[in-house]
């Protein structure tokens, strides 16, 4: 099933979730979730085309604030910069109207490589207590961060060091 694909995201087994997500969306190729999720498994493997063609594909039904910074960062990898910057844009007047996640700022900027940016924003995931921080030890995204003290020192802050 489905679920079982997360316990693969979330574990590095990104083949396994890939395998898991595409036999989901063989059978029910309508079912934005797994589409979501497959998209951040190809995301965390570097297909970064294929990322960017589930994450397009999810944005009607799952919205900008969930599926926007995934897709800027996509597009931000591939170089595609005036879209990554239109996407920011656009969450940002989405922010003005209404809530919009810590978290979806704090990869966003991860994404533009303002890493400063991106602890700041993680701070305020804290306050907020956003649910992105449950797997901020295993999003794919924050790999790059791993090794250094200040995210040790949030995960450790978190339990989850």
């Amino acid at each position: 099933t489905v679920l079982q694909g997360l316990p693969a995201r979330f574990s590095g087994e990104w083949e396994e979730a890939a395998r898991v997500f595409r036999s989901a969306l063989d059978t029910f190729p309508d079912f934005t979730f797994a589409r979501f999720q497959l998209a951040l498994v190809e995301s965390a493997l570097g297909h970064s085309s294929e990322a960017i063609d589930h994450f397009e594909r999810s944005m009607p039904r799952l919205g900008l604030a969930l599926v926007g910074a995934s897709l800027a960062y996509e597009y931000v990898r591939t170089g595609e910069m005036e879209k990554a910057h239109a996407i920011e844009e656009q969450l940002h007047d989405l922010a003005s109207k209404g809530y919009v996640a810590a978290s979806t700022f704090a990869l966003l900027a991860l994404g533009f490589g303002r890493k400063d940016e991106c602890y700041e924003w993680l701070e305020r995931c804290f306050e907020e207590h956003d649910d992105l921080l449950v797997t901020l030890r295993v999003e794919h995204h924050y790999r790059e961060l791993a090794a250094e003290e200040r995210f040790q020192h949030m995960l450790a802050r978190l339990g989850l060091g």
